[in-house]
């Protein structure tokens, strides 16, 4: 015999540990798997956990350049963007860098994503920050050293961090 202070109610068959689940079930009304919430949330946790790195592995870089033929790139597709207010986000963000107050900086853009950046005082580059496999892709190192050097005819770059990626990719 079941005690009075289990009286048939489904707060009580949580605690009742011999409470049928057929009584219970009355009560709660039919059991679902996962709710609907539950399956939205699922998904986007999922997908956070694959679209937290910001790189390509060059393996996949290299598959996916011999394997796809991709489109030569136009004009429109590419340009460099100076940036003056989010210049801390966008460098922390994209480039894993900080930058002081005095610098400016100004990223390469391909398809509107960041692809390389520098980091300049008046005329003198201090550093140059890139996405390699981002550049690889797209084949877009000769267009982007090429809009460079027609932006910025009289920078100075003898003295920049990563001089040599930037003229070799």
């Amino acid at each position: 015999m079941t005690p009075f202070w289990h009286l048939k109610s489904p707060k009580a068959a949580i605690f009742d540990r011999n409470y049928d689940f057929q009584m219970c079930k009355k009560f709660s009304g039919t059991p679902k798997k996962f709710s609907m919430k539950f399956r939205i949330w699922f998904v986007i946790g999922f997908v956070h956990c694959f679209s937290t790195r910001k790189d390509i592995p060059l393996k996949l870089v290299n598959y996916l350049k011999t394997s796809i033929q991709m489109r030569k790139l136009e004009e429109h597709d590419f340009k460099w963007e100076t940036i003056k207010d989010t210049k801390h986000i966008v460098m922390r963000k994209y480039f894993g860098h900080d930058i002081c107050k005095e610098q400016e900086c100004a990223v390469f853009t391909l398809y509107g994503v960041p692809a390389a950046s520098i980091v300049f005082d008046k005329n003198r580059v201090s550093s140059f920050h890139l996405k390699k496999e981002l550049i690889t892709i797209f084949d877009a190192g000769p267009q982007m050293r090429y809009t460079f050097y027609k932006k910025w005819k009289r920078i100075d770059m003898s003295n920049a961090t990563n001089k040599n990626d930037f003229l070799l990719f």
